[in-house]
């Protein structure tokens, strides 16, 4: 495969992941105090956002790359006499 279709393709597949996922979430959990009876739990929400925008324009520049594909040779017209 050409670079520039496989370029393509890689845009648009992270492209549509930015779509979709919105983002990378995750949780980390610790404990904040120990009493004697019980241990309080602290949950702490950490995320790293992806915007849509990059999404749709690594969406819109691949699917011309994609598209583009390999180039076709020049080809005259044979003459006739």
């Amino acid at each position: 495969m050409y670079p520039r279709p496989l370029s393509g393709l890689l845009l648009i597949t992270c492209g549509l992941a930015a779509l979709v996922y919105h983002g990378m979430r995750w949780t980390t959990t610790g404990t904040t105090k120990d009493l004697e009876l019980a241990g309080l739990n602290n949950d702490n929400h950490l995320s790293i956002p992806l915007p849509i925008l990059i999404g749709f324009i690594s969406f819109a520049t691949g699917t011309p790359l994609l598209l583009s594909g390999r180039p076709k040779p020049f080809r005259t017209r044979p003459h006739t006499k």
